[in-house]
């Protein structure tokens, strides 16, 4: 899967694992449609990638922009998980 997000993201972008099985992908100067596209354009190359072991994956992704002005890093990731959640 990591090979795939690789191919697909940009090189700007960093992508990460942050925790088992839940990962990243920070994407600078991008708007939320942006992000929100990628998201599913990675949704689409995952899903429809042969795996080496044979096993379907699938993801799910939860999408939050930075606010500049108000934001701190928990709560961006308090937004991205509740979208995560929703996702779901």
């Amino acid at each position: 899967m990591s090979e795939l997000v690789h191919a697909t993201k940009r090189q700007s972008d960093i992508f990460a694992r942050h925790g088992g099985e839940e990962f990243i992908l920070l994407a600078p100067r991008t708007d939320l449609a942006a992000a929100s596209e990628l998201a599913t354009r990675l949704c689409e190359v995952i899903d429809t990638a042969t795996m080496p072991s044979g096993i379907h994956l699938t993801c799910s992704f939860g999408v939050a922009e930075y606010r500049a002005y108000s934001d701190k890093p928990d709560s961006l990731f308090q937004r991205a998980d509740k979208a995560l959640y929703e996702s779901k």
